[in-house]
């Protein structure tokens, strides 16, 4: 899948396996599901402990203009906090695994 991600109100799709997706929509969609529980992250995991330093340096800001912009802070990273965003949203659109979502399995491997 060729995600793109991009300025915009919302997720468009650009042929087979190609999307745009706001990073907006996908930053909102990875805060809920830490917020509501939803998505835990496993203490197990190799890259769990540099995963926690990034969503703690990431950062939401509004412009004068009124935009919201995110990324880490200056001098930190924000690929991992990135791609969990990325496998979040294309699992909430109910593209899990062989077509069916499925949070449990994914609270499971995540």
């Amino acid at each position: 899948m060729r995600i793109v991600i991009a300025a915009g109100l919302e997720a468009i799709r650009h042929g087979h396996r190609k999307w745009s997706v706001p990073k907006t929509e996908l930053i909102s969609n990875l805060d809920a599901l830490l917020h509501t529980g939803m998505l835990k992250i496993a203490s197990a995991l190799r890259e769990a402990p540099a995963l926690a330093e990034e969503l703690k340096d990431f950062r939401r800001h509004v412009s004068d203009a009124g935009r919201n912009t995110y990324g880490a802070r200056v001098g930190a990273h924000d690929d991992l906090v990135l791609s969990l965003a990325l496998a979040a949203w294309w699992l909430r659109r109910g593209r899990g695994i062989g077509g069916e979502f499925s949070w449990g399995y994914v609270r499971g491997l995540i």
